[in-house]
């Protein structure tokens, strides 16, 4: 991604979201926080040895203060104790980066909970396959469960729903990430990858399956915000759609002469560059005609919001910005971050400026209008002009300073990739040290020869633990 797009998005979705309140806001349990700090990826609770030990009971061998000095920073009882690992047999426990307020909310957790120990392979995944266009079961619809270790996909397993839509996958590991996936009406349906919490045995699901439908009578745009951030060469526009399908059905559009399906549509101008979805769109679905983008997926019922970001370049001069409605929208909002009195706006009705983080923007909106009407930003571009030769050293100290944020954010950016990486790598050779472990119970592999692999195995984590501690 260019560093210019980037920083320019970047603090549009932020003023955005700011503006729209929708940066949730929520208490999280210990045992959720156990799930999301992937303590889950080392430990089970009274379900037996994993790649780190079995936490169940645990208050019989640590006191409070112990646990929670773990889950802060377990290099310190590395170096109290000088030993690394504290436990034979296990890699090291890795930093997790968690607050005291939550690791708190963690070692309460392991100290509380009322778990019971539970036999291996013994989870169950079960449910309802709902028509909600009908309100009954499914009956006779192929239901896969897909199994990963990380994000390594390492069996599937089909079942047919029954006569009430009801299916049931048992004797699944603990250890392992599983997601359900239905195809019906030439659809693909897939829910997001899931685990056992610690504290629950069984996840009960019920999914939705839908009717399709071509008819857009019940799809409606309930708002569109924008927001407009002038630069001397370019135009930063990130716009949010707030799209509800009112029907009980999946709206799937009419195909074009291509034979590809057209759902939601957005207008851009045909001289938009660097345009993408950073939510609610696969950038993969979408087809792009001159000033329209469409996408090509199935919108089932219920609300979407999809965010849309591009850039415009500006030339010397007067720049028109000309906007179609594709859609009808009940609420239209535009915000222009305009220091310089370079923008206005045609048809719009104009507002009292609004500010936003220290930072005033005009505004301008429009109520309920119609598929076809039409609105124009105008952007004068005045970079060659006296006023824009005085503010030359304002402006070279503005880049200087945003350079070396963005290079921080970049840099951060890629050190999660790496992260991310070294996790996948570290879920490998976890799958590996399982298998290895269950050859061993079979003897399948004699004695020298396991503890050989298991300890090279080990001090593979461990070194993948110091590079994570490292990034």
């Amino acid at each position: 991604m260019l560093i210019q797009k980037y920083n320019s998005y970047f603090i549009c979705l932020l003023l955005l979201f700011s503006l729209l309140n929708v940066l949730p806001a929520f208490s999280q349990t210990g045992s959720e926080l156990f799930m999301e700090n992937r303590c889950s990826r080392c430990h089970t609770i009274g379900r037996g040895r994993f790649v780190g030990p079995d936490l169940y009971n645990i208050s019989k061998k640590y006191n409070k203060e112990q646990v929670n000095a773990w889950i802060l920073n377990p290099d310190i009882i590395y170096s109290q104790t000088n030993k690394k690992p504290f436990n034979p047999g296990y890699p090291p426990m890795p930093q997790l980066g968690i607050t005291e307020h939550n690791a708190e909310l963690i070692t309460n957790f392991l100290f509380n909970n009322k778990i019971q120990q539970q036999k291996e392979n013994a989870g169950v995944i079960e449910g309802v396959l709902v028509n909600e266009s009908s309100g009954k079961g499914t009956e006779g619809n192929d239901i896969y469960l897909k199994s990963f270790i990380g994000d390594r996909l390492t069996d599937e397993k089909l079942q047919i729903t029954d006569e009430e839509g009801k299916f049931r996958f048992k004797d699944l590991s603990w250890v392992n990430s599983y997601s359900i996936k239905i195809k019906h009406e030439g659809l693909e349906y897939e829910t997001a990858k899931m685990v056992f919490p610690p504290d629950q045995g069984s996840i009960d699901l019920k999914l939705p399956l839908f009717e399709t439908t071509d008819n857009d009578s019940e799809i409606f745009l309930n708002l569109n915000h924008q927001i407009v951030s002038v630069a001397e060469k370019t135009v930063s526009i990130a716009e949010i759609y707030d799209y509800e399908n009112r029907g009980n059905s999946i709206y799937i559009g009419k195909p074009g002469d291509d034979n590809l399906r057209r759902t939601l549509k957005f207008y851009v101008p045909e001289n938009a560059i660097n345009l993408k979805f950073v939510e609610g769109l696969d950038n993969d679905e979408i087809q792009r005609e001159k000033t329209t983008v469409y996408d090509s997926s199935g919108f089932p019922p219920g609300r979407k919001r999809v965010v849309l970001t591009y850039e415009i370049p500006l030339e010397f001069g007067k720049n028109l910005i000309n906007k179609d409605v594709l859609t009808n929208v009940s609420t239209l909002l535009l915000l222009v971050d305009d220091q310089n009195g370079m923008v206005d706006v045609s048809t719009l009705s104009e507002l009292e400026p609004v500010t936003i983080e220290n930072k005033k923007y005009k505004r301008w909106s429009g109520n309920n209008l119609k598929s076809g009407s039409n609105y124009v930003i105008t952007v004068t571009n005045r970079s060659l002009s006296i006023k824009y030769i005085d503010l030359f050293p304002v402006i070279i100290f503005a880049v200087l300073f945003l350079s070396v944020f963005i290079i921080g954010l970049i840099t951060r950016t890629e050190n999660k990739n790496n992260v991310k990486n070294l996790l996948l790598r570290r879920d490998e050779i976890v799958k590996t040290i399982i298998t290895l472990d269950e050859e061993y119970k079979k003897n399948s592999v004699n004695e020298s020869t396991y503890k050989e692999k298991r300890y090279r195995l080990k001090n593979s984590i461990i070194e993948i633990d110091k590079k994570i501690n490292e990034d």
